[in-house]
């Protein structure tokens, strides 16, 4: 069973108000049967008239259970042709359809609309089409001349009413069948009215539905925006404030290991070994805290500049371990970008060198370079691992990475996002265990 990935805010409320909806045809469903029922105007027993309403009240506890859930179309589907059968039996055994209440098939229709894609929701229109006009054929439910006219309980007025017109003068006859058939082309006009109406109901909503969701989706994308340039700030803060702490005592131990380096005259005893790793890691914690301090802060600071695309491809290709695997595809005419290049570079930088990490050391990295007239992109394409869905999902988190020690510290990709948002593009990843993985970042020229 096909399941959508998720449940949106206008889904769930759609969701929420359909329940309650057939709570509401419940209750009145059953007001309405025990009152035709005791006037005596319905053609069957009562069985008929309860046993939907049964399935009705079991389907809407069972729905209820999946509230703020995941529900697929096809459940939903089922529930809405399950509502458009239990309309007609009860339309059928009460007139028919000359009964008023025919008029709640557009309920099905508007619902439909509401939450279900399109080729779904003209299959539940449909059902609900094809159940107005089974009651045209339905027997028991029209008086035998397509009027939907109820038999239970009119057997006398029906028998009188047969006398009267054997014992009409021919105009009066003529008079009469002009009714009947006045009466029988009003309620085929009906049946063709609520086609048209259904269609027109179905398209005007799913305009509307369509254009919700795309405002929800934008408002989602500047709330993640803004909540990455938060993190971003946090992140660059907290790298100011760590260079600062850290920037001396470092600066004083990098000073005692050079010196103690220095006095050591035997370089290749223990203690000259222990030394040099000293020496090494405090570089490293050094170079950390400068790396973060770029990754972070470049973007805030750093005015847009004008830059050729093949020189930007090449000093991001020269930022990376080995630029040697790096394959380009370039455009064909020179383009020029507005942005902030030091930024810019890094970021594209960091995408090759995922490319490479994830690679194997002989393998290569395809980075394709597409030119629109409102947008450049850079597809950086490699032939690693690839990455499972959960990482997937956490890839763009500040210091997350799936890299060995000493090899990064997770704020490329959060850092690339960061400049697409900053930039009004897209970074857009792929990526599926073992099949290597394709970065997209897309900038407006």
């Amino acid at each position: 069973m096909e399941e959508r990935p998720e449940v949106s805010a206008i889904e769930a409320l759609a969701l929420r108000r359909l329940i309650a909806l057939r709570w509401w045809a419940v209750l009145l469903g059953g007001v309405g049967g025990a009152v035709a029922w005791w006037m005596d105007v319905v053609s069957a027993g009562p069985v008929v008239l309860w046993v939907p309403l049964s399935i009705l009240v079991a389907s809407n506890v069972a729905l209820s259970r999946w509230v703020g859930a995941q529900v697929s179309e096809t459940v939903l589907v089922g529930v809405l042709v399950l509502d458009a059968a239990v309309l007609t039996v009860a339309l059928w055994n009460t007139g028919g359809a000359s009964n008023p209440f025919t008029v709640l098939y557009i309920v099905e229709v508007a619902v439909a609309a509401l939450v279900l894609r399109a080729p779904w929701s003209w299959v539940v229109t449909a059902g609900a089409g094809l159940g107005y006009g089974l009651l045209f054929v339905l027997p028991g439910s029209t008086d035998g001349s397509g009027h939907g006219m109820p038999h239970h309980g009119m057997e006398h007025h029906a028998t009188a009413h047969q006398a009267t017109a054997h014992q009409a003068t021919g105009y009066q006859g003529m008079e009469q069948s002009g009714v009947v058939a006045s009466f029988e082309t009003h309620l085929y006009g009906m049946l063709v009215a609520f086609s048209v109406a259904a269609v027109a109901i179905l398209v005007v909503v799913q305009w509307l539905v369509r254009d919700l969701r795309q405002r929800e989706h934008a408002l989602e994308s500047a709330q993640q925006a803004a909540f990455r340039a938060k993190r971003l700030a946090a992140v660059s803060a907290m790298a100011a404030g760590a260079a600062h702490e850290l920037g001396s005592p470092l600066g004083t131990l990098k000073l005692i290991s050079s010196e103690l380096i220095g006095m050591v005259d035997q370089p290749t005893d223990r203690f000259c070994k222990e030394v040099r790793l000293l020496d090494q890691e405090v570089d490293r914690c050094q170079n950390i805290l400068s790396q973060m301090g770029i990754e972070a802060g470049q973007l805030h600071g750093e005015p847009p500049g004008r830059i050729q695309v093949s020189d930007l491809v090449g000093r991001a290709m020269a930022g990376t371990t080995d630029g040697t695997r790096v394959v380009p595809t370039l455009p064909e005419e020179g383009v020029e970008l507005r942005i902030p290049v030091q930024a810019m570079v890094r970021a594209l930088t960091n995408l090759l060198q995922n490319g490479l990490d994830a690679s194997g050391s002989e393998q290569e990295v395809a980075l394709q370079v597409e030119v629109d007239p409102d947008r450049v992109r850079f597809v950086v394409l490699d032939s690693g691992r690839g990455m499972a869905p959960g990482v997937l999902a956490r890839s763009r988190e500040p210091f997350f990475s799936t890299k060995t020690q000493h090899r990064g510290m997770g704020l490329g990709l959060f850092v690339v996002q960061s400049l697409a948002d900053h930039l009004g593009g897209e970074l857009m990843l792929n990526s599926s265990v073992g099949k290597g993985t394709r970065a997209c970042l897309g900038i407006p020229r």
